[in-house]
């Protein structure tokens, strides 16, 4: 995100040496070419668009068989923020629970997981 790059030079953290550009694809595009058996586990970790990756997934029309049964998400600091980030919100609005906060993730349990 060149927002999130910006904001790292403001702050003398980095500086900007290069710009290249990198095709993307969708997260749903991946599914749909390489997920063949259900989805064990799917780690998030792109720098504050989380939720547009979790949305390219298009949950509604996603086979219930390909939801991801844990999605682990890298957290917000401090972690009292990580209940108001948008990725998490966005996966609780469609069922899944927060099962653990750590330092540096929130892992979420899918709905179709059964309590035992």
């Amino acid at each position: 995100n060149i927002e999130v790059a910006k904001n790292l030079v403001r702050n003398g953290r980095t500086k900007i040496v290069e710009e290249i550009e990198v095709p993307c694809q969708t997260l749903r595009n991946l599914f749909d070419d390489h997920v063949t058996g259900e989805v064990d586990f799917l780690n998030i970790d792109i720098e504050g668009q989380d939720r547009v990756a979790l949305e390219s997934l298009d949950f509604h029309t996603l086979p219930e068989k390909y939801w991801p049964k844990w999605i682990s998400l890298e957290n917000a600091m401090p972690l009292s923020n990580t209940l108001k980030m948008e990725a998490v919100e966005f996966v609780q609005n469609i069922g899944y629970k927060i099962y653990c906060v750590l330092p540096h993730v929130v892992i979420l349990k899918s709905p179709k997981i059964r309590e035992t």
